[in-house]
């Protein structure tokens, strides 16, 4: 987080991108997915789309997201690109989840389901 807090006053958006290796494999090859289907529609170069571990300039983006589920990840990056907000990206370690998971099958269709609807 310090590092994050660190790069902040030089953009919109800081995001811990996970290593994915950490990341068990279900989830991975679904984060794999959304990342590459953003990466290929906006011509962008993102490492994990769906990282929770971000710091938003908050009156850069109040105005922008208005989704209230999982795919908030997704309308923040998608709409970061639209819009030519500034960002970075930084590696971050990542622990095994404690805890189950709540994201299930409808989440991942909300997800691409937006991506898709962001781009057009």
């Amino acid at each position: 987080i310090p590092k994050l807090v660190e790069l902040a006053p030089s953009y919109d958006m800081v995001v811990g991108a996970r290593k994915m290796e950490h990341i068990d494999p279900p989830r991975r090859l679904a984060n794999y997915f959304f990342t590459g289907v953003v990466n290929l529609m906006y011509g962008a170069d993102f490492k994990d789309i769906n990282s929770g571990l971000r710091l938003l300039k908050v009156k850069s983006y109040l105005p922008l997201i208005d989704a209230d589920k999982f795919d908030v990840e997704a309308q923040i990056t998608c709409r970061t690109k639209r819009n030519k907000l500034k960002f970075h990206e930084i590696l971050v370690d990542y622990a095994d989840r404690a805890g189950d998971s709540k994201v299930g099958l409808s989440d991942a269709v909300d997800t691409l389901w937006r991506i898709i609807r962001e781009r057009f």
